[in-house]
């Protein structure tokens, strides 16, 4: 509900690369994570291999993404950000973070306290899980 209310009115930067929600989600993923394998990430982004093969298929197509052999077991693929997916995902983080501030700015600064010690209090909840 947080993310729907925080992010409904959302738009991708002016970029002309149009991609999906699920792909922007990989590129973000990839850009946290050093080289994960395909299980990995399918893991991450809560898909079949199947239906996650087709998404890093769209993004290699756009060069954003590539595959590479692990080098420790050949039958593992490993993916990575190209430099322009890196330099893509850096204009997608700096949009939404103005994005967000602009929905911050909105509110009172004791709500924004409020918010933020919410959200502290879940996440240590979640890693306790």
């Amino acid at each position: 509900m947080l993310m729907h209310h925080l992010m409904h009115s959302y738009s991708q930067p002016d970029s002309s690369v149009k991609l999906n929600h699920t792909q922007w989600k990989t590129l973000f993923i990839l850009s946290f994570k050093e080289k994960p394998s395909m299980s990995q990430m399918c893991k991450f982004i809560n898909l079949e291999k199947g239906s996650f093969t087709s998404v890093v298929d769209g993004l290699i197509k756009k060069e954003l993404v590539c595959r590479i052999q692990d080098p420790s077991d050949r039958r593992k693929i490993l993916l990575e950000l190209t430099e322009p997916g890196r330099e893509l995902v850096i204009k997608g983080k700096k949009s939404m973070e103005m994005h967000i501030q602009s929905k911050l700015d909105a509110l009172d600064p004791g709500d924004v306290e409020t918010l933020f010690n919410a959200l502290a209090d879940i996440i240590m909840i979640a890693e306790k899980l």
